[in-house]
């Protein structure tokens, strides 16, 4: 066992060259045929049969088909069979989103990312009114595009157009982030879509804009930018290594309870929770005030720990700089006006973040739908249609719990007003259409980092895009009925049928 790497680093004289911790751990697993690899796919193939025996346990339907219909080759624990699997419950979800949307007016949200693969991925959202006037934005699927040109974007967006019989000349909002190649005025992709199409109005992502203002708030003057030169330079030192981290969580560990027993700080449910210091990032929404509200919440233990650096002579650093910086007039004072500034960004941003936001819910709609607005003025009939439906939702009582133009819409839907007024009600749709964020875009990317890892660094893009639609939209996919997709699968030249009988779960 001695010869064996890292077998002293964990067990006898410790680890002092965190630097390169990272890449001696991953050399310490080794590759995906080492011990470490091997047992940790046993352990989940032993996981999946586990589940496997519970469910035949309270199923006897299951139980049948496994142990007496046919027990040597009815796993379901094939490659091939799971992926058949996945893909027939992803063929229901998107035929389930395509039946919710019905052919109606709808908006685009795009953004790209970078997976563990390194390969250039693509996720589409669309937004759209479903039939009770509700707001809905469902995801799509995933596309591998080859670079981020904006050729290649709308190449591969109407290739997922095509793929799921959606009209481009139904499309009436696109939701992008600001680069270059999504903004373009001449090229970019939302260009592109607007020579198809010139009513698919652009929306710039208004928490991407709205990040785009703290950075530039952040190095508005001389002053505020060293300041958060300082507050990276504290995160970083504090937290570079685990032994820092570990210290640092004991040291406000140590505050907390002493706040406590000394009636400082309130308690109860969900508070005074384990933390940890972030680095300030341009691009991740909300970051800025989120580094600086743990700084002032950990303000003692972070002192303590930068005093403890500086004494360890071992490792010469700038940590007493740091804790006289941060004693000083000028750093206290900016922390303070910055916490008050980015407090009600940070809340316009969450706000910005949420599903069934519209533009009205934003700001002034006629600002933000200008070009929508010209275009409109020329669809009413005569200004007596707008003047007779505010008379009628005047005399109305059912209209006076609308608080917003979400559930007026909404209301429409339920008295049947949309059929006797059309075109007010289009007004509204495509208000409510036109894409105010592209958060659910950005939460598609994070469900990717949890499907597809390092040690599943060679999914196919057809596989990962299954199992993404079925995980995003797991809502539509408990409410389908199994047995149409039991009868889709065994379409697919299945030997024996399944048993069961179709039941909707």
């Amino acid at each position: 066992m001695d010869d064996k790497f890292g077998y002293e680093v964990f067990s006898k004289s410790g680890y002092d060259n965190w630097k390169n911790a990272v890449a001696a751990f991953r050399k310490h697993v080794g590759g995906p045929s080492s011990i470490h690899n091997i047992s940790r796919t046993t352990c989940d193939d032993f996981k999946t049969q586990k589940l496997l025996d519970w469910v035949k346990e309270r199923n006897p339907e299951v139980k049948v088909a496994f142990d007496e219909l046919c027990p040597k080759n009815a796993k379901m624990t094939s490659g091939i069979i799971q992926k058949a699997l996945a893909k027939h419950c992803a063929m229901a979800i998107t035929k389930a989103i395509k039946e919710e949307m019905d052919g109606c007016l709808f908006s685009v949200l795009i953004d790209e990312c970078r997976d563990i693969s390194v390969k250039e991925q693509m996720a589409v959202v669309v937004r759209f009114l479903s039939k009770k006037g509700e707001t809905m934005e469902r995801f799509l699927g995933i596309k591998h595009v080859p670079d981020t040109t904006s050729a290649s974007l709308k190449k591969a967006l109407l290739e997922v157009f095509a793929k799921h019989g959606l009209l481009v000349a139904r499309l009436r909002g696109q939701g992008y982030d600001g680069a270059s190649n999504m903004r373009g005025e001449f090229n970019g992709l939302q260009k592109l879509i607007r020579d198809e199409n010139p009513h698919a109005f652009y929306i710039h992502c208004f928490a991407h804009q709205l990040q785009l203002i703290v950075v530039a708030v952040s190095r508005c003057c001389k002053g505020v930018e060293d300041f958060f030169d300082y507050v990276t330079m504290i995160v970083n030192l504090s937290s570079s290594s685990c032994r820092r981290k570990d210290m640092l969580l004991d040291k406000q560990k140590e505050v907390l309870l002493a706040k406590i027993e000394g009636g400082e700080v309130p308690t109860g449910r969900g508070k005074n929770q384990e933390t940890s210091l972030v680095r300030p990032g341009d691009t991740r929404w909300g970051s800025h005030y989120r580094t600086l509200s743990r700084i002032e919440s950990m303000w003692d233990a972070v002192i303590e720990v930068l005093g403890i650096v500086e004494d360890d002579v071992r490792v010469p650093c700038r940590a007493g700089g740091l804790v006289h910086q941060m004693e000083t007039f000028s750093f206290v004072f900016i922390l303070k006006m910055m916490l008050k500034l980015l407090r009600m960004t940070n809340d316009l941003s969450l706000l910005l973040q949420k599903k069934d936001q519209n533009v009205v819910q934003v700001c002034d709609a006629m600002s933000l739908v200008m070009d929508v607005r010209t275009r409109l003025i020329n669809w009413r009939n005569d200004e007596d249609n707008l003047e007779l439906f505010i008379i009628h939702m005047r005399r109305v009582e059912d209209f006076r719990a609308c608080h917003d133009i979400a559930s007026l819409a909404k209301k429409m839907v339920e008295l049947e007003r949309h059929i006797m007024f059309p075109t007010v009600y289009r007004l509204i749709e495509l208000a409510l259409l036109l894409p105010v964020a592209t958060a659910t875009v950005e939460r598609a990317f994070s469900a990717m980092k949890i499907i597809k890892t390092e040690l599943r660094n060679k999914m196919s893009g057809c596989w990962l895009n299954d199992l993404m639609v079925c995980y995003i939209e797991r809502g539509i996919f408990k409410s389908l009925d199994l047995g149409k997709i039991k009868e889709s699968f065994q379409k697919d030249g299945r030997a024996l049928p399944l048993p069961g009988s179709s039941r909707c779960h």
